[in-house]
């Protein structure tokens, strides 16, 4: 239970103070009241105000509540008359029961209520276990302390508490936000009614057929009076039905009966008009409580769909199968171009041979959703696209067919004729991008094809040049002069050819297969090849020594990367340099590394530099030979294999190659 605030916490305690005194009071009057002679009162209201003390107290006061209430009832007991022994055994008696029945209408946690069967039914368990605490108790204390019998002692005992119990102890345990009266203003006619039968009944020496004259008074009341009102009614009806029984007027009051035969009956009698009551009283709260929960839950349907962003229609399909429309908003019948209005419960009924394209569209709709399998618990769903009114519309229905009522159907309205251009637009861009792209494809086909037509005719030519060259550089009588145009026939012939094989390597895609090929001899041989001219040049390539090693790849696109990584490296360095070549074979994958003394090339150009026709600042200041196709190819044979090639430099102290190869899993079989 929350801490309580200082206001509240004083309010608290006044409370439970005022219950403690009134508890007090009415042990008073009750003991006072009693049967001369007898040890017991014929009804104990203290009971019930010695309950409700203990509930309006927090849990960890408990103790020093039922003390309270001991003192107090002990002190009833004494100013009455009773002696000092049977006083103190009753009031521990009545403490006990306070606290059992406080703790079986508390023990799940919550605070007790009275709004439900279930609730009563907790009530009435705990108002029964507590009477028999009491019953035992007093007859005990009776037969201990003055020899009487324990069984009349304690049959009389019982029936007292109990029906005081189960008549005070719902004043606190009515809600008013859950005990509302719903009657009419003739509902206040009740309490009258029933005080009149009660003087009638038991204010005259009546017969005791005409006693069941209360409970129709008594279910009039729980049907139209709050469940606290009823409690303030039934506290009074239990205390005049006492009072007229004691003094000798009422059915209950036959000469023939003894004093423990009327409480018996008396008590019975009032018990079982108080527990019948508050059943039916709570049964009440409950069918209003059901009646409000759907009422509250049929609005925010309706308002949804009022509000809802898409038209909406809530509708009725009878057994005949005609269509009544319960609610539609707005957007649904400004899109289906309807005229019923629904609203404040009203259907209207739609016509199902009526020719109009948005009544048509509902009944298909409706219609197509009765063939639908494809929905869970029973319901069914549809979409159909219709048009209406030029505008295309997507209607989505869905079934609920209850069992004892007619099938409900609600239909949402979507006006997707936006999106369906939009979709159309989308297809057919599509298209024209499909088109376009075989259109490409086409052309880079008929590119590949001019291509390699046109450097496979250069390569003729290029070679018969090269060839014929070199058999005149064989002749002894070729002088100087004629030797040296020789050597830069052949020198550009060559490179013409260099550029021939690098334009067919970045245009043809290979077909040939990929295998285990070994680097370090391909980059001995390729170091080989490139080192005759990098001599001329005064530029030593070395290479550290390595054994077999095995990357996964197409042996020709490695030779080539390979020779032109050397030769680029060969070419930006200085004379007198020295291009160094490792492989590091240590890990997957295979990483190669050609590290020249070169002047570098700045980090904003690294990635530059591998673009088609695309050259460094050094090499396009110092007009170093060369068309900027050499590292462009090499970046794309490396895709092709799915190597990796990047350059490593401070852009001022040498740069660095690096290809890294994925290693061959098997190396038995090499190209």
């Amino acid at each position: 239970m929350p801490v309580a605030s200082p206001p509240q916490s004083s309010r608290l305690v006044l409370m439970v103070s005022g219950l403690v005194a009134l508890t007090l009071v009415l042990g008073i009057a009750a003991v006072a009241l009693a049967t001369y002679g007898e040890s017991t009162s014929a009804w104990w209201p203290a009971a019930g105000t010695a309950v409700i003390a203990v509930l309006l107290a927090p849990r960890r006061t408990w103790a020093w509540v039922i003390a309270a209430l001991l003192v107090a009832t002990a002190a009833s007991n004494l100013v009455a008359g009773r002696d000092l022994g049977l006083s103190l055994a009753f009031a521990v008696t009545n403490a006990l029961e306070a606290w059992v029945v406080a703790w079986l209408l508390t023990r799940r946690g919550a605070a007790p209520r009275l709004a439900t069967v279930r609730e009563v039914t907790t009530l009435i368990v705990a108002a029964i276990a507590g009477a028999a605490v009491a019953g035992v108790g007093a007859g005990s204390a009776v037969a201990l302390i003055e020899g009487e019998p324990w069984w009349s002692t304690a049959f009389s005992v019982f029936p007292s508490h109990l029906s005081a119990v189960l008549t005070v102890v719902p004043i606190a345990l009515a809600r008013r936000s859950e005990a509302r009266s719903t009657g009419s203003a003739l509902r206040w006619i009740q309490p009258w009614a029933l005080g009149i039968a009660v003087v009638l009944v038991f204010g005259t020496p009546a017969q005791l057929p005409i006693t069941f004259v209360l409970f129709p008074m008594l279910m009039w009341g729980a049907f139209a009076l709050s469940m606290r009102a009823l409690a303030i009614e039934l506290v009074v009806t239990a205390a005049a039905v006492t009072t007229f029984t004691m003094l000798g007027t009422g059915p209950f009051a036959l000469e023939d009966w003894g004093v423990l035969e009327r409480r018996i009956v008396v008590q019975g009698f009032l018990w079982t008009f108080v527990a019948s009551t508050l059943y039916v009283s709570a049964a009440r709260i409950e069918q209003l409580t059901a009646v409000t929960r759907v009422r509250r839950r049929e609005e925010l349907l309706r308002s949804g769909i009022l509000g809802a962003p898409i038209g909406m229609l809530l509708l009725r399909e009878d057994d005949n199968g005609r269509l009544w429309i319960i609610e539609s908003n707005a957007r649904a019948r400004r899109s289906l171009g309807l005229t019923a209005a629904t609203g404040s419960g009203m259907e209207a009924p739609i016509d199902l041979a009526a020719t109009d394209e948005g009544t048509q569209a509902v009944v298909e709709a409706v219609h197509a959703s009765t063939g639908s399998d494809d929905a869970d618990d029973g319901d069914r769903a549809a979409s159909v696209d219709v048009s209406v009114a030029g505008r295309m519309l997507e209607l989505t229905a869905t079934r609920m067919d209850p069992e004892d009522e007619d099938t409900l159907v609600i239909v949402q309205v979507g006006d997707v004729t936006e999106q369906r251009q939009h979709l159309r637009a989308v297809r057919q861009a599509l298209a024209a991008e499909k088109e376009a792209v075989a259109t490409l494809r086409a052309a880079d086909r008929e590119r590949e094809e001019f291509v390699a037509s046109v450097s496979h005719e250069l390569r003729t030519p290029i070679t018969s040049i090269v060839g014929f060259v070199e058999v005149l550089l064989d002749e002894e009588d070729v002088n100087p002069v004629q030797r040296r145009h020789l050597e830069i026939v052949e020198r550009n012939a060559r490179r013409l050819g260099g550029l021939v094989e690098d334009i067919l390597a970045l245009t043809v895609a290979t077909t040939a297969r990929r295998a285990a090929c070994d680097v370090s001899r391909l980059a001995a041989d390729a170091v080989q090849d490139v080192s005759t001219g990098a001599e001329q040049r005064r530029v030593s390539i070395v290479m550290r020594d390595s054994p077999a090693t095995f990357v996964v790849g197409v042996r020709a696109d490695l030779e080539r990367i390979l020779i032109n990584l050397l030769s680029n490296a060969a070419k930006f360095s200085p004379p007198g340099s020295t291009v160094h070549v490792a492989i590091d074979r240590q890990g997957d994958p295979v990483r190669l590394t050609i590290t020249d003394e070169g002047p570098g090339i700045p980090a904003d150009q690294l990635e530059h530099v591998f673009g088609r026709f695309q050259r460094g600042t050094f090499a396009t200041e110092n007009q170093v030979p060369g068309v900027g196709l050499g590292l462009a190819m090499v970046r794309e044979l490396a895709h092709r294999n799915d190597f990796t090639v990047r350059l490593v430099s401070d852009g001022e102290h040498g740069t660095t190659a690096v290809v890294e190869m994925p290693r061959s899993p098997s190396p038995d079989f090499t190209t």
